[in-house]
């Protein structure tokens, strides 16, 4: 059985078509190659943007709590506007926004969405930001008027705040949004604080303090040369268990740089420091996940360790038959309480991991993934 590019040596395991795989493929896709048009390119580079982008756990360890949309890759006008109230996106589309990444994370009495807009130029970016930042002084909200803000250390972002009374509870909780142009980007901040708008303010200087030098660091790629950027940069997607195609959009499937792989994870502070010991190079995410790591003793190292964040609130359903690096969980979905099975298994210096409804279904997602990277 062949075995993936540049892991010569690696041993699948034995009798590995008799593994219980389910209903699911197993055999990869064909190299992914380039875009091929503009929107397909901005989608890769918004990719390859995510490594560069701050996220909220960052700012406040206490942010892990996952959103529906936690992590978005903006690929155009039509994205930015189901990121951002309707006001804002007109903005983003108005002034061709390019491509982006959002990040959110929540904590009980805290929230921060944080997201980089790429526009054509900068003098393109702060007129988006002046229009953003009017749209933002004019909106109508419920629970009380919007007023201006200031953002500590940053006098030249544009913020304002406005009560919201919770129909949960019944409390009154503080939103701020923010504006900041920064070079051809506009940074878009919305913190929510329980006790008050200085909070907020505190959680947008942090992410501003930190996402500001994080963004100059990254090399965009020329407009019209998005068309020819690779999609499939580490080769990673090609080989992941892929997505139903109804459930595919810009954000998934993906393959991702190590630090854009934590917007993706349930405890990213945690999951930080796994991905460092184990050398991470690059994830892909579909309908199962990828992890490849330095060398085979870093990916089983980081079997131990995904694993054990799962068993915190979970208890141990055992290894994946006939995969002897490998482990389950019968745990819970962090941000929800529902049940979920996990399962994770290491083939050389890949890691394949699965979440799903229950541990039956993350076992055969999980070794129809090991298979497919033993092609």
């Amino acid at each position: 059985m062949a075995v993936p590019a540049g892991v010569a040596g690696a041993e699948p395991v034995e009798g590995a078509t008799r593994l219980d795989v389910g209903a699911y493929p197993t055999t990869p896709a064909v190299p992914l190659g380039i875009a091929g048009s503009p929107q397909a390119g901005a989608a890769a580079e918004a990719r390859r943007m995510a490594d560069f982008v701050v996220g909220p756990w960052e700012v406040d360890p206490r942010l892990i709590g996952l959103f529906d949309t936690s992590a978005v890759v903006i690929d155009g006008p039509e994205t930015a506007q189901s990121v951002f109230p309707e006001e804002l996106g007109v903005v983003a589309s108005r002034h061709q926004v390019i491509d982006g990444f959002s990040t959110a994370r929540w904590a009980d009495d805290l929230e921060l969405q944080h997201t980089v807009l790429r526009f054509a130029d900068p003098g393109v970016a702060a007129a988006a930001a002046r229009e953003f930042a009017d749209a933002l002084a004019h909106r109508t909200v419920p629970g009380g008027p919007v007023v201006p803000a200031s953002i500590p250390g940053h006098p030249q972002t544009a913020a304002f705040s406005n009560p919201v009374i919770e129909e949960d509870d019944g409390r009154v909780v503080t939103y701020v949004r923010s504006i900041t142009a920064h070079g051809p980007y506009v940074l878009s901040e919305r913190a929510m604080a329980a006790d008050g708008v200085d909070t907020a303010a505190r959680l947008i200087a942090g992410a501003l303090d930190r996402q500001r030098p994080l963004i100059d660091r990254f090399a965009p790629t020329p407009p019209f040369q998005l068309a020819g950027l690779p999609v499939d940069p580490s080769g990673l997607a090609a080989r992941t268990v892929p997505l139903p195609a109804d459930e595919v959009t810009a954000t998934l499937p993906g393959s991702y740089g190590p630090h854009a792989t934590l917007h993706f994870q349930d405890s990213p502070a945690e999951s930080a420091g796994l991905f460092t010991e184990a050398g991470l190079t690059a994830s892909a995410f579909a309908h199962a996940d990828v992890y490849e790591t330095r060398d085979p003793q870093a990916a089983e190292d980081l079997v131990t360790g995904l694993a054990a964040e799962y068993l915190a609130t979970g208890t141990d359903a055992g290894p994946i038959e006939g995969l002897p690096v490998s482990r389950c969980v019968d745990s819970v979905v962090p941000s929800s309480g529902e049940p979920m099975g996990y399962c994770v298994a290491a083939f050389d210096r890949y890691v394949a991991e699965a979440a799903a409804d229950t541990v039956q279904d993350a076992r055969q997602r999980a070794t129809a993934q090991y298979v497919m990277l033993t092609h």
